[in-house]
């Protein structure tokens, strides 16, 4: 803003003092009569003074004593304006019985939803203990399995080395061979 940056290749002294340079502004010699030419041309200006004018339906409520108007506060039936009230405050009766109704309704409802959430947690947790249970039994049946193939293995070396002695022996001490 106000700032030229020259493309000409200056210095960079140029153009550091063109960037901290301060510029002032005269005041402008714009008389009254001149200014309210240049208002009354202004576009927005105009438009601004063909919307209407307003004011509050009951001007005492301003608080401004210019402002007093009796005539409308007698034109005003209280009567009417006490019965819309009263209707209105009915209605807000009515809306906020229904509401700490339903309020009352949901708060017992998330009771209830707590209580059985609390349940099934109970039977996740019972259910997560008895199979945690039953991979102990998997894993110890898993380990005897793997210990009876052992033995089974070691048995038929065995009979095969006691064959293999059986088959050294003279024909008189010789055993049965083994069956399994």
């Amino acid at each position: 803003m106000g700032q030229q940056i020259s493309t000409d290749g200056s210095s960079r002294q140029e153009s550091y003092a063109q960037a901290n340079t301060m510029v002032t502004v005269k005041e402008g010699s714009m008389t009254r009569s001149s200014l309210s030419k240049h208002i009354e041309e202004d576009q927005d200006f105009k438009a601004l003074q063909k919307l209407p004018k307003f004011s509050p339906l009951m001007r005492g409520s301003l608080n401004l004593p210019v402002m007093r108007d009796s005539g409308i506060l007698d034109k005003m039936d209280s009567k009417d304006a006490i019965s819309f009230i009263n209707r209105y405050e009915e209605h807000l009766k009515l809306c906020s019985q229904t509401i700490t109704v339903d309020q009352v309704v949901l708060a017992s409802r998330m009771k209830e939803i707590d209580v059985l959430m609390d349940l099934v947690m109970n039977k996740v947790a019972e259910r997560q203990n008895k199979l945690s249970a039953l991979a102990n039994c998997a894993r110890a049946t898993q380990s005897i399995e793997n210990c009876i193939q052992k033995i089974h293995n070691n048995l038929e070396d065995s009979i095969s080395l006691a064959e293999q002695f059986n088959n050294l022996l003279p024909e008189g001490h010789k055993l049965e061979p083994l069956r399994l």
